[in-house]
This record gives C-alpha cells, sequence and structure tokens, in this order.
C-alpha cells in the first residue's frame, strides 16, 4: 500500500511523484532499525541482525568514528553506540531508539547505500564516508521518513531530486569517497534549485 495519503504531510512535495510505496512498521522503539531492514529488502522483523551490523560497524572503525562523532559532541559516539546496542524482545526504551541524523552515516557505510533521512525538520542525504561508488555495482537507497517518535520506511523510484548533503558527510568522507557528489551532482543540484525557487525549507540544519 502506497500510504501517501496517510504519510504525505511529512514529505515535500517535490518528491511525491517519485514515492512507489510507504511502509509502516511496528512502533515497539525499534522502529528506525525495522524501517532500515525493509529498505535493505529484509523483513521489518530482521531489526535485529540491522542492530547487530550496525554495532560491528563502529566498534570495527571506533577510533575512525570516534574522530568523525566526538567532533560534533564530546560524547556522540558512545551516545550512538549505546543506542545501537539493544537485542532484547521487550520495547525498545527511548534511550536505545535510533539516534538520527548521525546513524545514517553508519548505515550508509555499513551496507554501502545511500541513505535519505525526510522529516519536518528537513531532509538530508548521507553517502559511504569511506566507499567509492563505482566499486558498488548497484546504488540501492534506504530512505527513512522521521516522524514524532516513529520512523516509516519510504521507497523512491525515478530521477528524483537528491536532498541535501550531510555536512558531516562532507567533512568527514575521504577523497574517494568525494566522487559521491559528483555522480549525482545533477540531482543534488535540482533538488536545491527547486528548493531556492518555491522558497520552501526542505534543507537539513548545516552542522548535521
Amino acid at each position: 500500500m502506497n500510504n501517501l495519503r496517510r504519510f504525505g504531510g511529512y514529505i515535500p512535495s517535490m518528491l511525491h511523484c517519485y514515492v512507489s510505496n510507504i511502509q509502516d512498521v511496528m512502533p515497539d522503539g525499534n522502529c528506525g532499525f525495522r524501517s532500515v531492514a525493509v529498505g535493505l529488502g529484509f523483513d521489518e522483523n530482521q531489526w535485529g541482525f540491522v542492530r547487530q551490523q550496525l554495532l560491528q560497524e563502529v566498534d570495527t572503525n571506533r577510533e575512525a568514528y570516534r574522530y568523525v562523532f566526538n567532533s560534533v559532541d564530546e560524547n556522540l559516539y558512545e551516545a550512538i553506540r549505546h543506542s545501537i546496542n539493544w537485542f532484547d524482545i521487550r520495547p525498545a526504551p527511548e534511550e536505545h531508539w535510533m539516534l538520527m541524523p548521525y546513524t545514517g552515516l553508519v548505515v550508509a557505510q555499513r551496507f554501502g547505500v545511500i541513505v535519505h533521512l525526510i522529516s519536518q525538520e528537513g531532509c538530508i542525504t548521507f553517502f559511504p564516508l569511506w566507499l567509492v561508488p563505482s566499486t558498488i555495482p548497484q546504488h540501492n537507497v534506504v530512505c527513512l521518513l522521521h516522524m514524532p517518535m516513529h520512523f516509516v520506511n519510504i521507497r523512491l523510484e525515478g530521477d528524483y531530486p537528491i536532498p541535501t548533503l550531510s555536512a558531516v558527510w562532507k567533512r568527514y568522507r575521504n577523497d574517494a569517497a568525494g566522487a559521491w557528489e559528483m555522480v549525482y551532482q545533477e540531482r543534488i543540484q535540482r533538488y536545491k534549485s527547486i528548493i531556492e525557487t518555491n522558497k520552501e525549507v526542505y534543507y537539513h540544519n548545516e552542522t548535521l
């Protein structure tokens, strides 16, 4: 079911015609991770696998992620790691909800995907920090709609305008990963042009 009538008010109008599906997930505190699972082509009940993979990512590359996240806030790495680290069958308490926007960087890097975060505060895009686009045969997208206290998964199809790039990604990605911006330059610019033309606030806080 498309669900655009139900959730469309949270999604920028410029993207409506590119939405092919919106999948709601169980609101049990794992909804962000459930929505990522759906975006990766899994059942939403694979949220535990997503958490496990993200935890392994931040642990394996601990020093790199400490450098990136703690430049924003000195305790941000530990906060992100703590939010991911939940595998109980009970509903996840708020401290273990997906911490966005920053977890988007970890999702993009771990799974080699493009991540879009859509919210009323604005829209933001994450590419992998340290992967080259030419090494990934198919560029898949995980698009999350963040509403008050809930995430759902959006499937975007076609040549849609790509939301504003994360300033943290632009600052800390390696030189090779900068090629992502070049590959999608036209669509990124198109998004900016639509914003400027319509004077709509579809960008995310530039510190993110």
